[in-house]
């Protein structure tokens, strides 16, 4: 399982991409039900097919399985070009997975976290359970706050 952060922009070249291979709900849900995802469950009966896709390439970012679609699409629709680099950019923005999730730099996207040894020592204290259970974070402002906000999003989903 792989959340990722897609931007409007992104979710909407996900979407075009996708359009053409799976062209109805029918064909779509073929293809979501080899990832075990069923159309019915994911739509809204109001809205259009092209926006119930939409809708459901942001579900499957924010749940985690939108590259098994987008590989399933991959293998219904071979060397498409446009699923291809889809695929490509997808995969740049899953977050990647560390042997220790509480050593990991590149936590997903854009979003880096580097030199926060103290940090780290702490939050793995939080994840024994014999260790500290309080976490107090504060600092001026463009501290690092944020960042700290970012890594434990990033332990939650890894650990």
């Amino acid at each position: 399982m792989q959340i990722i952060y897609l931007n409007p922009r992104q979710a909407i070249s996900t979407r075009d991409a996708l359009l053409p291979v799976y062209p109805n709900a029918n064909a779509f849900d073929v293809a979501l039900g080899m990832i075990g995802q069923v159309y019915s469950q994911l739509e809204t009966a109001n809205m259009m097919y092209q926006e119930n896709v939409l809708k459901i390439v942001k579900l499957g970012a924010s749940r985690g399985w939108l590259l098994q679609l987008v590989a399933q699409a991959l293998a219904d629709a071979p060397g498409d070009p446009g699923i291809m680099a889809m695929q490509r950019d997808l995969q740049a923005r899953a977050p990647a997975v560390a042997d220790d999730p509480f050593s990991a730099v590149r936590l997903s996207g854009s979003n880096f976290m580097a030199d926060r040894t103290v940090l780290r020592d702490h939050l793995r204290s939080l994840n024994n359970p014999f260790g500290k259970r309080l976490l107090v974070v504060k600092g001026n402002r463009r501290s690092g706050k944020s960042h700290t906000l970012q890594f434990l999003s990033f332990l939650s989903q890894n650990v």
